[in-house]
């Protein structure tokens, strides 16, 4: 991952999660990446100190960040 880095990749794991279309880190690298620019936040349930894996799901809150133009 350090080359694709070095090589001008942003998010190399992405790339490598792509392929795996329904693999939970994958899916929390696809919004992060895709909802860059906004407020994302995150709650797991039952117990957010629990690891992914053991967790019964997370919910994602995105809140659009209001564009200052003048």
């Amino acid at each position: 991952m350090a080359k694709a880095k070095k090589h001008g990749l942003r998010n190399p794991e992405l790339v490598a999660y792509l392929e795996h279309r329904n693999h939970y880190p994958m899916m929390r690298s696809l919004i992060n990446e895709i909802f860059i620019s906004n407020r994302v936040s995150k709650f797991r349930f039952p117990f957010y100190f629990l690891p992914w894996n053991l967790s019964l799901f997370d919910v994602y809150y995105i809140e659009k960040l209001k564009k200052i133009t003048h």
